[in-house]
C-alpha cells in the first residue's frame, strides 16, 4: 500500500513539473 502511494506521489510530482 505504501509503496503504491510512493508511485503515485512521484507520478503526480512528475506531471506537476512537466506542466511547469
Amino acid at each position: 500500500m505504501i509503496i503504491v502511494g510512493e508511485k503515485i506521489n512521484t507520478s503526480l510530482k512528475g506531471i506537476t513539473e512537466a506542466i511547469k
